[in-house]
């Protein structure tokens, strides 16, 4: 079963104690989508049952040394970007491209 990865950093923060008095044992989680038509439901299990336990802190460790960089590199990713809130100011965008 593929992670959801920010389910996963939730389960991680909690396996770190995160939530002092709440623990540090994930049961889980839940992401609940609220809609018009109902609500959707994604379910993942505890973290120590995935096919690959280490798979939520290799992906948090390398967002981090991502976000660390220098620089960041502009990719095309045509159903993001029609919605990206930084349009303006990415050079790859026709309104980004001219500053």
């Amino acid at each position: 079963m593929e992670q959801h990865a920010q389910l996963a950093a939730y389960q991680v923060a909690v396996t770190e104690g995160a939530f002092g008095e709440l623990g540090s044992r994930s049961g889980g989680a839940r992401l609940v989508q609220l809609g018009a038509s109902g609500a959707v439901e994604q379910a993942q299990p505890p973290l120590g049952e995935a096919d690959d336990p280490a798979h939520a802190r290799r992906t948090i460790r390398e967002a981090a040394a991502g976000m660390a960089g220098a620089g960041f590199t502009a990719r095309d990713l045509e159903r993001r970007c029609r919605r990206c809130p930084a349009r303006f100011a990415c050079p790859l965008q026709p309104e980004g491209a001219s500053r």
